[in-house]
């Protein structure tokens, strides 16, 4: 089930960037199907569903502009229009689907029951690539190391003396938690709603 915030997103997208494209005259690329537009268009909004709507709109005009300054308008590529979204508004991290599929699957709640789902989450994001067991020990000692600097600083925290430093840290390292939480949330609830579905 995705949440309301990635449909609304969506619909942002079609809106005010494909909806806007197709009515100020731009066509499809040559050999492209009105069918291959629309699925084109539905994996664009998919991308793009994490952009701001003003950033959305802005999208939309740069394409605009590079269309008239080149004199040719024609749709540009998927990836092109990717390159110039990120450039405007880089996705999360947790877009990129290295981290989402892994998270969603059996391996997000056995990281969360390790404790070590905040270093996965970095780990990921670094290298792009699953851990094998070696580097999955390294996570585990690396886990290990920032529980025993949580329950430092929120000590300090509670005496009153924990640095800016320290408590912009742990902030931060509790948002990444709260994230990786809520997409193995979305991977079980998925599973779930896949498992009630073959019941029927």
């Amino acid at each position: 089930m995705e949440s309301e915030e990635r449909a609304r997103g969506r619909d942002v997208v079609r809106l005010h960037l494909i909806q806007r494209l197709d009515e100020v005259g731009l066509k499809r690329q040559r050999g492209t199907t009105l069918d291959a537009h629309k699925k084109m268009g539905a994996r664009l909004a998919d991308a793009l569903a994490y952009m701001a709507e003003a950033n959305v709109k802005t999208l939309a005009e740069l394409i605009e502009e590079n269309a008239i300054r080149a004199n040719k308008f024609i749709w540009p590529s998927v990836i092109e229009i990717r390159r110039d979204a990120a450039s405007l508004q880089k996705p999360p991290a947790e877009e990129k689907r290295i981290i989402s599929s892994w998270f969603r699957s059996v391996e997000g709640p056995r990281a969360q029951a390790g404790g070590y789902l905040a270093e996965l989450y970095s780990d990921l994001n670094r290298t792009g690539l699953p851990p094998g067991s070696y580097q999955l020990q390294k996570i585990r000692e690396r886990a290990a190391e920032n529980k025993r600097r949580v329950e430092m600083i929120s000590d300090k925290i509670r005496r009153g003396y924990a640095t800016d430093e320290e408590r912009t840290w742990l902030h931060g390292y509790r948002d990444r938690v709260r994230v990786c939480e809520q997409i193995v949330e979305a991977g079980e609830a998925g599973r779930l709603e896949d498992t009630n579905a073959q019941q029927r």
